[in-house]
């Protein structure tokens, strides 16, 4: 059973000769096994030199990676291309591992990137600009259930602003990552994991959030419950807007009625929410990180995404190297970094990109669909 027809090798960013070993064997295995191979145009002379070496009379025939089919191998020589869509192999000129070993077995090749379970950052990666999820990606995330591979919504939401998410993808029983990895939640919303800030310290981080950026809103998440002063506040509102979930308006000098608090999110001004960062990074119990240019989130730190796939697949029995990750910004480094392979949207920052394995397309053009509809990859 053949698992894909496609394979396009992109030499733009190869530097050295000694990249191209065992590329003679897998142009071989390829050739037996009738497969179609094309190369991207841009390639280096010595490039050519090599295949006139090998005896290789028949020059591949040249493509643009935008004309071929989805589900195309694409083996990438360097870290020159920058336009890879997963899947792919990278052979780095940083990596001192060199994968053209496993090019002649294609089964081999396979068994890399056999994915047994998915995590997915929600809004900006499987939600279109719109707040929507498409039918498209609710027939690919269908498609996994199907098979019984997990796929688990992480975001820095509170649980029951992801469960709307989850209906949207008519998959309303899906693991759940809330509040950045500091609850993991399992179909049926049962704890399976929490780590949190305790009410004294909310007090004293609200109280500094305000005495820094008077500006701000700070908003307390302790479970179910989203807490603030300042439920007017313009960022608030915003957040009503985009998550349909209303705060309580509480005095956030008083937290004692929450034992725990899972996550403290200040939104304002731009310039206010650098000042915050500036002020929070380094603190020796948190996690302080922008999930937008206005949005702040401080949690405990023992809770990131990265930490909570790791406790699911700990859970689960599930190898990490075979997971996949997909994100948009920087909140979801770590757990692009963790993950077996992490795909990184086109809409995400250009360093967001590069740390990533692998860039699809926008969360506008259904990026995270793309890679899933991709069945040989599980």
């Amino acid at each position: 059973m053949r698992h894909w027809d496609h394979i396009w090798l992109d030499f733009s960013g190869c530097d050295l000769p000694e990249r191209l070993e065992g590329l003679d064997k897998a142009l071989a295995a390829w050739q037996v096994l009738n497969l179609d191979v094309s190369r991207s145009e841009e390639q280096p002379s010595f490039v050519q030199s090599w295949f006139a070496e090998h005896g290789k009379d028949v020059a591949l025939p040249v493509k643009p990676a935008e004309e071929l089919p989805n589900d195309a191998l694409m083996i990438v020589f360097g870290d020159g291309a920058g336009k890879c869509r997963c899947p792919y192999v990278r052979i780095s000129s940083g990596t001192d591992e060199s994968a053209v070993a496993v090019y002649p077995n294609v089964w081999e090749m396979r068994t890399m990137f056999s994915v047994c379970a998915v995590f997915s950052d929600i809004d900006g990666t499987i939600l279109h600009m719109d707040h929507t999820p498409s039918e498209r990606t609710v027939r690919a995330i269908a498609n996994l259930e199907e098979q019984g591979i997990p796929f688990v919504l992480v975001s820095a939401r509170p649980p029951h602003g992801i469960r709307p998410i989850s209906a949207k993808l008519r998959a309303n029983h899906l693991p759940i990552v809330a509040y950045a990895g500091a609850l993991v939640l399992d179909g049926n919303d049962e704890i399976l994991m929490e780590v949190g800030f305790s009410s004294e310290r909310a007090q004293e981080i609200a109280a500094r959030c305000k005495q820094i950026a008077p500006d701000t809103s700070v908003s307390i998440y302790h479970g179910m419950d989203w807490l603030t002063d300042t439920p007017e506040h313009e960022g608030i509102l915003f957040e009503r807007s985009v998550t349909g979930l209303t705060p309580k308006q509480v005095s956030l000098d008083d937290l004692s009625a929450y034992p725990i608090v899972h996550k403290i999110l200040c939104i304002g001004p731009a310039a206010s929410i650098d000042r915050l960062d500036a002020a929070f990074q380094g603190e020796a119990d948190m996690n302080c990180g922008k999930s937008k240019a206005t949005f702040l989130e401080l949690t405990p730190k023992a809770a990131s995404k990265s930490a909570a796939l790791r406790f699911f697949c700990e859970h689960q029995n599930l190898p990490i190297s075979r997971t996949m990750a997909f994100g948009d910004y920087y909140n979801d480094l770590d757990m692009l970094q963790a993950a077996g392979c992490g795909v990184a949207m086109a809409n995400a920052p250009e360093d967001v990109k590069q740390a990533a394995d692998v860039v699809t397309t926008s969360n506008d053009d259904d990026g995270v669909a793309r890679i899933l509809e991709q069945k040989w990859l599980f």
